[in-house]
C-alpha cells in the first residue's frame, strides 16, 4: 500500500508498438471487507470459506492525447497449485486497461457481481460477470487468455518503463486448455456476451485460472 500502476502512452501512428511509461498511478487502499461465498448447497468445498476484497483508489493526471492511455499493473506469482497453467508457481499476472482519446468522455465499466470462487465437481455452478456503464456504452463479454506479468520479480515493484505490446498472455498446461476450455477435456466453460453470466463445470478437483474480459463500444466504435 500503494500498489503502482504503469500509465503508458498509446502513439495513434504506430499502434502494434511497444508503448513507453509516461509516469506511475499510486492507488491506495480504501476499503477492506471480507465475502462470504454463496455456493450451491450441494457444495462443501467453499463451506466456511471467505474471501477478502480491498479496493484500491488513486488519480493521476496526463495531457491531453490522440491515443489514449494503457494502463497496466503486474503481479508475482500465481498459486503453484493451479493445475490449468503450465509452471504457475512461476508465472505472474496482469491487470490491464485502456483509457480513450481525450475527445472521447468516458467511465469504464464495474463489475456489479460478487465473484464466486468455487464449483462443484461435475455440477454446473452459475457465475455473475455483470458489469454497470455510467454512459450506457454496450458492453461485450468474453473469457480470453489471462496476462502474464512482464517482469517475474516479487513484491511491489515499479511498472515497466516500456510495456511489450502485445501483453504476454500465461502458458497452459499442454494441448487440452485454453481460454474457452479452461477445465480440460469434459468441463464446461461458457458465457453470455450480453450479460456476462456464466456457467462452470470441472471432472476434476483442482485450482483453475479463468479471465473475463468486457469490451465497450459506443456507436460501434471500440473505445475501452
Amino acid at each position: 500500500n500503494p500498489l503502482k500502476v504503469g500509465v503508458y502512452i498509446e502513439d495513434p501512428a504506430n499502434p502494434n508498438a511497444a508503448k513507453v511509461r509516461y509516469t506511475i498511478a499510486n492507488v491506495f487502499m480504501t476499503s477492506y471487507s471480507i465475502i462470504t461465498p454463496d455456493v450451491p448447497d450441494s457444495c462443501i468445498i467453499g463451506d466456511g470459506q471467505c474471501v477478502e476484497e480491498s479496493l484500491f483508489e488513486g488519480e493521476v493526471e496526463v495531457p491531453g492525447s490522440l491515443g489514449g492511455y494503457h494502463l497496466y499493473f503486474q503481479g508475482y506469482s500465481r498459486n503453484a497449485g493451479i493445475l490449468n497453467l503450465n509452471d504457475p508457481g512461476n508465472a505472474g499476472f496482469g491487470i490491464y486497461s485502456f483509457i480513450p482519446p481525450t475527445a472521447i468522455v468516458n467511465s469504464s465499466p464495474v463489475f456489479s457481481g460478487v465473484p464466486v470462487p468455487f464449483i462443484c465437481v461435475n455440477e454446473t455452478t452459475s457465475f455473475s460477470n455483470a458489469a454497470e456503464d455510467a454512459d450506457g456504452d454496450s458492453l461485450v463479454f468474453s473469457f480470453e487468455k489471462p496476462f502474464d506479468s512482464q517482469e517475474d520479480i516479487a513484491g511491489v515493484v515499479d511498472p515497466p518503463l516500456v510495456l511489450d505490446w502485445e501483453i504476454a498472455p500465461v502458458v497452459y498446461a499442454g494441448p487440452d486448455y485454453n481460454e474457452l476450455q479452461p477445465f480440460g477435456p469434459g468441463g464446461v466453460a461458457t458465457i453470455d456476451p450480453q450479460t456476462g453470466a456464466a456457467q462452470f463445470s470441472a471432472t476434476i478437483i483442482g485450482n483453475w485460472a479463468v479471465a473475463v474480459e468486457v469490451k465497450e463500444y459506443r456507436n460501434g466504435q471500440l473505445i475501452g
